[in-house]
């Protein structure tokens, strides 16, 4: 995604961005993926990057265009980062804990609301995933955003009450802002429209099934208001028409494309990333940790309580996993806009637990889930030493970080057996957040930054010379264009190229198989050099990725044919001179 977006901020503006001529393209298929590739036999296309996102000179179509734009437009602005990548994303994740408050007040009270927010951000993988530079986030924060915005436009009245309960039966609920059905609808029909631009019609889906189920489970009327759905309908129109038409009036293929990435994963016909359909069946607890006790108390209290409005989020969470089951492609970020139905339903559950607890002083079941939740908090605090240890030099410093953090994992026991769950849960919501903090910067970030391309990356551009020996920037992975010139020095016919091939899932089977890397072979780069015959191709040994890496560097020696044979013979001085 970011490299996409630099190619847009480098451009410039989008009312003043420099037109770039790429090559037409058509569909190819290989190994059963779909994708787009350059057509020698048409003329090239002269686009706006704003419009048609472009990846190495080539049309990139996949995804829709909202990341993109908010990330280029950062880069603009701050210039091109790691940090510009990501903060839009955070600042979503951010804005989202409003959003699950506000959600959760209105329809549980504030005791819930404030459970479910601390659940929130204290959720392993809401932090890991809000601070990736992809378009789920971006899905996630709109789905939440249009449920947010429909539940509540349907419980305003006429008059700008509302018609949901506090803490107390029966206590009607003053709506403190926007009064009014119609800014609300409105926004709903944005949310639905920025959310297609993020990630295609899947947000219809993601939508649809809380909205259905908030109905049946609590009895609301549909919001009313014409003239409300009449404007969000032309809002929606607005924000998410322009762009699909302008493109398809470009690229005539896009439409077969775009097909493919959304309904083809449903029909069977997009097999990339495909899993069985037990696959986030065995991934729940990982993203309910660190709460993974009352995650599993939370499942079966709708059927302990036997209430409609305790079945919202179950329903929500379970229909979600169920429906994605059943798609071929599975991810653990395509289930983010299902964690906000995780938050509200362990905040629904805990709520009457910790009150039982207190009556019992901590025994029976509650307490069992208590202390379970506390053991998880000091198991992971005992974990940091042995993951931290060979990352860092200063050992005495993670001795003394380690000691500290293990404290803090401790403080939930005083409260735990001093009968107290409120407190408890405070003081375990702030053991968990000092672990995440330790965990993220001290243990996650060492361990992406030694998987970082960035080393190779730098590697590869001391090696290309510029005029000889050329990067093939049309075959670069997004990961290593990132951190290389936007567009290399690729000289004038040169005779030898690099290339960069990302072997993570061979790396992936052969280690756990134990098989040496395969033999290259010089049928497998056939064709990625235009206007060339391949001669020989060699690979290269980098030391940022030495032996069985995930990436490997192969040099390509051609030989040229065509009008660029010809250019070729031309004197060195000549060449170069143009």
């Amino acid at each position: 995604m970011a490299q996409t977006a630099r190619e847009m901020a480098a451009a410039g503006w989008p009312w003043g961005a420099r037109p770039v001529d790429v090559a037409a393209v058509h569909l190819v298929k290989r190994m059963g993926i779909l994708r787009l590739a350059p057509d020698s036999d048409a003329p090239p296309i002269h686009i706006n990057p704003w419009v048609v996102p472009i990846l190495s000179g080539q049309i990139r179509l996949q995804k829709p265009p909202l990341p993109y734009w908010a990330a280029a437009i950062l880069y603009r602005i701050a210039g091109v980062s790691e940090a510009t990548s990501r903060i839009i994303p955070a600042a979503l994740g951010a804005l989202a804990t409003l959003l699950i408050f506000d959600l959760a007040r209105l329809l549980y009270g504030r005791r819930v609301a404030w459970m479910a927010s601390i659940l929130w951000v204290t959720t392993y993988i809401v932090i890991e995933d809000y601070r990736l530079a992809m378009a789920d986030p971006y899905l996630a924060f709109f789905t939440l955003g249009a449920v947010w915005a429909w539940v509540r436009a349907s419980i305003i009245s006429d008059d700008g009450t509302g018609e949901a309960t506090q803490d107390k039966p029966g206590e009607k609920l003053r709506v403190p802002f926007i009064r009014r059905r119609t800014p609300l609808l409105m926004a709903f029909y944005a949310a639905l429209a920025l959310g297609a631009l993020a990630k295609g019609p899947l947000i219809f889906l993601h939508v649809a099934i809380p909205i259905v189920l908030y109905h049946l489970c609590f009895g609301a009327r549909l919001p009313k208001g014409l003239i409300g759905h009449v404007l969000g309908v032309v809002v929606f129109v607005a924000i998410a028409f322009p762009w699909p038409l302008a493109v398809l009036r470009q690229v005539p293929n896009a439409r077969t494309l775009w097909w493919y990435e959304s309904a083809g994963e449903i029909t069977g016909e997009n097999l990339e990333n495909v899993r069985g359909w037990w696959f986030y069946l065995m991934e729940l607890p990982q993203l309910a940790l660190p709460w993974v006790a009352l995650w599993l108390f939370s499942l079966a209290y709708p059927l302990l309580r036997r209430r409609g409005r305790a079945f919202f989020p179950v329903g929500w969470y379970a229909t979600i996993v169920l429906a994605f089951s059943f798609v071929g492609q599975k991810k653990d970020p395509y289930l983010l806009p299902m964690l906000p139905a995780e938050a509200l339903m362990i905040a629904i559950a805990a709520v009457p637990l910790l009150r039982i607890a207190r009556r019992r002083q901590m025994h029976g079941l509650p307490g069992a889930v208590v202390a379970a939740q506390v053991l998880i908090g000091i198991g992971w605090a005992a974990a940091l030493p042995v993951l931290m240890w060979p990352m860092h030099r200063s050992h005495l410093a993670v001795a003394l970080l380690c000691g500290l953090t293990m404290l803090i994992a401790l403080f939930p026991l005083r409260e735990m057996f001093a009968a107290r769950p409120v407190h408890w849960f405070a003081y375990q919501a702030g053991a968990y957040a000092a672990v995440l903090l330790v965990f993220c910067h001290l243990v996650r970030t060492p361990m992406e930054n030694a998987r970082s391309p960035a080393p190779i990356s730098r590697e590869l551009l001391a090696m290309a010379d510029g005029t000889h020996t050329a990067i093939l920037e049309s075959k670069l992975p997004e990961e290593i264009a990132f951190y290389l010139p936007l567009h290399p020095p690729c000289g004038v016919a040169p005779s030898n190229y690099l290339v960069v091939i990302d072997d993570r899932g061979g790396v992936a089977r052969r280690s756990i198989n134990g098989h040496a890397p395969p033999e290259v072979k010089t049928s497998d780069f056939e064709g990625w050099v235009p206007d060339a015959t391949l001669a020989a191709v060699r690979r290269v040994e980098m030391k940022s990725a030495p032996g069985d890496a995930r990436w490997k560097v192969y040099e390509l020696e051609v030989k040229r044919t065509g009008f660029a044979h010809a250019w070729e013979s031309l004197t060195p001085e000549l060449a170069i001179g143009r």
